[in-house]
């Protein structure tokens, strides 16, 4: 289930990840390779750590680990590498039998798009509206833009340790997270659709 909560973004935060993508790669007794993409997009993957902060930040984020119960919950993460989209980036795409927000993104002559589901205060031109919980448009948007969207994530794990460094004379002590595993969630299914 998709909470809606965005991860805090704290001052001690430090991450590392990007986008993924699933190949499955074969090497012929030539040497010769055969790949075949898995996926038809990118899922992005990251490691999150908090580094050693006082109770109050880092009882924080353990409400929120535990809020969202290790795997089973969905929220929203802000990229600090790939937040925002600009008029020229912003596409709508059919997707099925649904016109779908996503960023292109191009390098020369080639692009490649990620689907956005989480677009954020994001502005459509041409008209129409959008769902902020799914990125789906209705109406002659032909394109959009937004100063802040977010990816939709799970935490990569069902137990995730909260390290603690020292105590301090009053009875506290630091504590922070190291390693954070998340994985973005391009599309949910809820349980018994």
């Amino acid at each position: 289930m998709y909470t809606g909560k965005l991860l805090p973004k704290c001052v001690d935060l430090t991450w590392s990840g990007g986008f993924g993508f699933s190949t499955n790669l074969s090497v012929m007794a030539s040497g010769a390779e055969q790949r075949n993409q898995e996926w038809s997009g990118n899922r992005s993957e990251y490691s999150i750590s908090y580094s050693a902060r006082n109770q109050e930040h880092w009882s924080m984020i353990r409400a929120f680990i535990g809020l969202h119960g290790g795997r089973v919950h969905t929220f929203r993460l802000y990229d600090p590498a790939d937040h925002t989209v600009a008029a020229h980036e912003g596409v709508i795409l059919d997707v099925g039998s649904v016109r779908q927000m996503a960023k292109r993104i191009t390098f020369d002559d080639m692009a490649f798009d990620i689907i956005v589901t989480k677009p954020g205060a994001a502005i459509l031109h041409g008209g129409g509206t959008f769902d902020e919980d799914s990125g789906i448009v209705t109406g002659a948007a032909t394109s959009w833009e937004s100063p802040e969207y977010y990816k939709h994530c799970r935490f990569d794990a069902d137990r995730i340790d909260l390290i603690g460094i020292s105590k301090k004379d009053d009875g506290t002590f630091l504590a922070g997270y190291r390693s954070i595993p998340i994985v973005e969630v391009v599309f949910e299914v809820e349980a018994g659709s």
